[in-house]
């Protein structure tokens, strides 16, 4: 991926004018970037990353980490900036890669945010208050050269905002090793190899033997003309019967260690083959619909889950048979498959599989939940005189089971909401 250029920026900055007189509700910050969660008729984030090599700055419906990472800009930012109005956002031209969002307050309390955009030259610099804080240590801007400027350098092809946004999601998941073509399974068995390795070169140093030979030395023949090789297991400085309890007690100690490695060798062993005895499951960030429905049946199958099945368009929606396969195929599910239930009535979990940062339609969303009601409630006259449902939506993500409950009941967050007729 490539850092952004003068043009993409501006596209940028020109997209973000309409959040101008919206409020700043949250600031989240991660290891290496931070987002201002704006609202405006919706939740709205402007995220900056701060790569070294590739500073980035773009709109996203939601923010790309659940939890925040306490960080002093972090903290400054949530004591100056939530609350207050956004009042501009501007690329300062004369600067370059460089954008100033001025956030207001109505008592005329004033922050700014000026985001640098310049590889090598990073930053975020936050002032309110006659404070200042920043991301790096704040450099010269005389001292940085924005390359950008020159028309040689910049590509010759401009991206479009979603494919910017669409190049980092993918850049982000390679790191992960999602995209990389390693999946989740192989990165467990090469941790699982390099452990086992570690556990055997620990198990090498782990030998008694010298211990017990300087103990038997000094039953036989005491303190006197100790062998050079066993000198270092015995304390002159002590008496007989102390030097022969010691050396005894930590033969002891080392053959017990040992033991443990051997145990725990054993069973690390044991899940490595475990491990390379099972199928692939391919990731579905790479998948085709073919394969995602192939896969995902056997799949299901293979771990115990009763589903039931459907084809909407190019996605597969499961749907559990009982509770308990329902929160068994939501837990199975990736992080951003879309959950779908019916509002305020007793209903199936609908899981459809899609492929991350995917939207599916809206047609495609009603025929999963007329789906939904037809395996909910057989009995049409019930149907009829019930009209128009409300469904909610969700990522699986945002919805986590109540412990112990036998009934099969969640919470849910971050829903959209829409009806459809039976």
């Amino acid at each position: 991926m490539k850092p952004l250029t003068i043009s993409e920026l501006d596209k940028i900055v020109n997209h973000l004018q309409g959040l101008l007189g919206g409020t700043v509700q949250e600031v989240r910050t991660s290891g290496g970037g931070v987002g201002l969660k704006i609202w405006k008729r919706g939740a709205f984030w402007i995220w900056v990353e701060m790569n070294p090599k590739l500073p980035l700055l773009f709109p996203l419906p939601e923010a790309p980490t659940k939890k925040s990472i306490v960080k002093p800009t972090g903290l400054f930012l949530r004591s100056h900036a939530v609350g207050k109005i956004v009042n501009s956002i501007q690329r300062l031209e004369n600067l370059g890669r460089v954008v100033e969002i001025d956030l207001l307050q109505n008592n005329g309390d004033e922050c700014k945010i000026e985001i640098r955009l310049l590889p090598g030259g990073q930053n975020l610099i936050a002032k309110s208050s006659g404070k200042q804080i920043s991301w790096f240590k704040v450099k010269d801007l005389g001292d940085l050269r924005d390359d950008y400027f020159q028309p040689k350098n910049r590509p010759s092809t401009e991206r479009s905002i979603e494919e910017i946004r669409s190049e980092w999601t993918s850049l982000k998941a390679r790191t992960k090793g999602v995209v990389s073509g390693i999946s989740h399974r192989q990165m467990t068995i090469e941790k699982k190899c390099k452990v086992l390795q570690r556990v055997k070169e620990e198990l090498s140093l782990k030998d008694s033997s010298k211990w017990r030979e300087a103990g038997e030395w000094l039953k036989c023949h005491g303190l006197k003309s100790i062998p050079h090789e066993l000198s270092d297991f015995v304390d002159s400085s002590q008496t007989l019967a102390w030097n022969i309890e010691f050396v005894f007690k930590k033969a002891k100690e080392i053959e017990q260690k040992r033991l443990r490695t051997i145990e725990r060798i054993r069973q690390l062993e044991s899940e490595l083959a475990d491990l390379q005895s099972q199928e692939e499951v391919p990731s579905k960030d790479d998948e085709t619909v073919g394969n995602i429905a192939g896969r995902s049946k056997s799949w299901y199958e293979k771990l115990g889950i009763k589903t039931r099945k459907l084809m909407v368009g190019s996605y597969v929606v499961f749907m559990g048979k009982n509770a308990k396969d329902n929160l068994q195929l939501l837990r199975k599910s990736q992080p951003w498959d879309l959950w779908i239930h019916l509002k305020d009535y007793p209903s199936a979990h609908a899981i459809l599989h899609k492929k991350r940062g995917d939207t599916p339609g809206p047609e495609d969303l009603k025929k999963v939940a007329q789906w939904i009601i037809k395996e909910s409630f057989h009995n049409r006259e019930t149907l009829r005189s019930m009209g128009q449902f409300e469904v909610i939506a969700t990522e699986c993500r945002f919805v986590t089971p109540i412990k112990g409950d036998r009934l099969g009941r969640v919470t849910f967050r971050n829903e959209s909401t829409f009806k459809v007729g039976s």
